[in-house]
């Protein structure tokens, strides 16, 4: 090989490294443009999901009819759920320690697998019996996603009714019939979803009880509600392992 073309070999060998580099910092600025997109757009609709959770809390103050009453809160429900499970989906906020992005070539990004439950979430209660009907419409409406996505709104959902036991327990302390009704509303709907009618027919008559103002008398099942809440989250326990097994 001449001195001339080991030089334009070297030249061209140059150029295409030069090259390489260019490619790859174009691909890293689309991957950081793609995070951010994802990043803003979480933050987006669990803005959107707590405004209209808020809104149909406002608008339950106000003379409904059973229906419009029905529908307002499945919609307050469908935004708490929605709020709730987006803690364990989606992107997170971009960080130092966050690993770089997969290149072409490199291994495509996967979803993240579900972690199962070490354990129920509570030693001790039976699990109560779910409504198979319920959560087979839960199940069809999730569709192909159902193995990624129930176990998340399982959690989502212990998460949620273990708060409302703590925001009803609190508010009837104070006698706030208001605050009491509006959260075991919430906690009616969101069970019926998952399949927890036991649950969701001690909720109602909290709720019916409260709204005529006679908390003393919701005091037993007040009392009970944490018993069949856990009973609640060790069936669904039981079902999230089965998805995640």
């Amino acid at each position: 090989m001449s001195e001339a073309t080991g030089s334009r070999l070297e030249q061209h060998w140059q150029k295409l490294i030069e090259e390489e580099s260019r490619i790859e910092e174009a691909l890293r600025s689309l991957s950081q443009l793609r995070t951010e997109f994802l990043v803003d757009l979480g933050r987006q609709t669990r803005a959107a999901s707590e405004e209209m959770a808020s809104a149909a809390h406002a608008l339950l103050e106000t003379e409904l009819d059973a229906s419009q009453r029905s529908l307002v809160l499945r919609i307050q429900a469908s935004a708490t759920a929605l709020f709730s499970s987006l803690d364990g989906i989606g992107p997170r906020e971009p960080s130092t320690e966050t690993a770089p992005q997969a290149l072409p070539g490199e291994a495509p990004d996967t979803e993240e697998p579900v972690e199962p439950l070490a354990e129920p979430p509570q030693a001790g209660p039976a699990a109560a019996e779910l409504d198979a009907p319920a959560i087979a419409r839960l199940k069809q409406t999730l569709g192909k996603a159902t193995r990624s996505m129930l176990p998340r709104l399982i959690d989502g959902y212990c998460r949620e009714s273990q708060r409302l036991l703590a925001e009803i327990g609190a508010a009837a302390a104070e006698s706030d019939t208001k605050t009491v009704h509006r959260a075991t509303e919430t906690l009616r709907v969101t069970s019926e979803t998952f399949g927890a009618s036991t649950l969701a027919e001690m909720a109602r008559q909290i709720g019916d009880l409260a709204r005529q103002e006679k908390l003393e008398d919701a005091s037993f099942l007040i009392g009970r509600l944490d018993s069949e809440i856990q009973s609640t989250m060790a069936a669904l326990f039981a079902l999230k392992q089965e998805l995640t097994a």
